[in-house]
């Protein structure tokens, strides 16, 4: 158990390194750029997580959940070099000028780097993935800290500077399975090509993208939907609200990928297996939540007055309630992987892409707050219509799940923190009802932990 916690903890700090990379990007722009140059960084960097990250994420789950011992880098590879042919293909077609050239080139570099970081997956390697993005991320932070005295405000700059952890991946990834002979050689001795199984794994990949497309896609639709309809403002406000809850989600989706083996294994230590996989997400993003809104200042000291008033308060308060939500869901989805019912997670992303995007397309004058509210509709939603069909399948135990101590009292906690950040004037008062509510919910789910491991 305390084996499968570090685990955790060593997947979750290389992908929070990675994330908090692009936003740090995403604060330097803001601070260094004008609303307009933010607003089309924000479109174009959408646009690069919609096809460059969420591949990454998704063939190093594939591989994680994947039990064959052969052909754990040609089939992958394969899946990637005809992924990016159609991805080059839809640049060529649909943008323009020096766009489309940059951006190739930046999303055949993070897609390049798929396959072999999920070879690290498949192999455990968990530690060795920490050290790689922790290089990447000192890297960045050293190119950033250069940059900062060139003072360039060029866009295609910006995007270039967000490539420079994940192509510090790929080439870490690279060298290490050029130095290292032996992972080499067993890596492609292990190559047996067959068609019936590139087949089945493919169509396992299209399920897995398609379905985790669509969230990245619903934002890429949205930033160009209210680009034209209300301009720059509330994209750059939007998207500055977005940036807690992409690092919280980001951890959701790469710390549990060392679960997703697990989740539907029937051995003594499942119990424990499935109470992790509830929590290990939920948790902590409630902790950082919980203290993003008890201490919501923290958003004006990042960004700066030009993204901090009191109309965008209850909108922050929303969306980062979302994330909370989100970050609840996620266990769902690593069982849905885990048990190789991807067409679950199609189903719920479609509906919530559904809602969402006609409601910006479809209600006229819609305001910042009115777009937060409409983010929160759609989650909740979609997650309500998808409940019986979770049930149905047998994906969790309702009772487990809604009504276990730990987990009334992280609703609880999630409340109290909303109220107490939003009605409560005195940062010291705020403060000390965070931690008291902080300490008192880690040692539940220390005592639950402590059970745990004498299973």
């Amino acid at each position: 158990m305390i084996h499968i916690l570090k685990k955790i903890l060593m997947n979750g700090f290389g992908s929070i390194s990675l994330k908090i990379s692009s936003v740090l990007l995403n604060i330097y722009v803001a601070r260094t750029a004008n609303m307009d140059v933010f607003s089309l960084y924000a479109i174009l960097t959408s646009s690069i997580v919609l096809f460059g990250t969420t591949y990454l994420n998704v063939l190093s789950q594939l591989c994680s959940s994947n039990k064959e011992k052969n052909n754990s880098l040609l089939y992958p590879s394969i899946f990637t070099l005809c992924y990016l042919l159609l991805i080059c293909l839809f640049f060529h077609f649909f943008y323009e000028g020096n766009t489309k050239y940059i951006l190739c080139a930046v999303l055949i570099g993070i897609a390049l780097s798929a396959p072999l970081l999920g070879e690290l997956y498949k192999k455990g390697k968990h530690k060795l993935y920490a050290l790689f993005c922790t290089l990447s991320f000192i890297f960045f932070i050293f190119t950033l800290l250069i940059d900062y005295f060139l003072l360039s405000s060029d866009i295609y700059h910006y995007i270039l500077l967000y490539s420079i952890p994940y192509f510090t991946l790929l080439i870490s990834l690279i060298c290490y399975f050029l130095i290292r002979k032996k992972e080499r050689k067993t890596t492609l001795n292990n190559c047996i090509f067959n068609f019936a199984e590139l087949g089945r794994f493919t169509s396992q990949g299209i399920y897995l993208l398609c379905a985790s497309a669509l969230v990245p896609l619903c934002f890429w639709i949205i930033y160009n939907v209210l680009n034209e309809k209300l301009g720059t403002y509330t994209i750059a406000m939007f998207v500055t609200i977005m940036q807690w809850s992409w690092i919280i989600s980001q951890f959701s989706v790469v710390a549990g990928n060392v679960l997703i083996s697990q989740v539907n294994t029937k051995d003594n230590n499942f119990p424990y297996i499935s109470f992790l996989n509830i929590y290990s997400a939920w948790l902590p993003a409630s902790c950082v939540i919980g203290f993003l809104m008890s201490v919501h200042e923290a958003h004006l000291i990042v960004f700066g007055n030009e993204y901090y008033d009191s109309s965008m308060l209850l909108s922050y308060f929303i969306v980062l309630s979302v994330s909370i939500l989100n970050a609840f869901k996620s266990f769902i989805y690593r069982v849905i992987i885990g048990e190789n019912k991807n067409y679950l997670s199609l189903i719920s992303n479609g509906i919530w892409l559904l809602l969402f995007v006609g409601g910006v397309y479809f209600i006229e004058n819609l305001s910042l707050l009115g777009f937060a509210l409409l983010y929160l509709i759609s989650s909740l939603l979609s997650f309500i219509v998808m409940l019986p069909v979770y049930l149905k399948h047998k994906l969790f135990s309702s009772s487990e799940v809604f009504f276990s101590k730990t987990s009334l009292y992280l609703f609880s906690f999630s409340i109290v923190c909303f109220l107490n950040g939003y009605f409560i004037d005195s940062i010291n008062i705020r403060l000390t009802v965070f931690v008291i509510m902080s300490i008192s919910l880690l040692f539940s789910f220390y005592q639950n932990i402590k059970k745990g491991m004498s299973l």
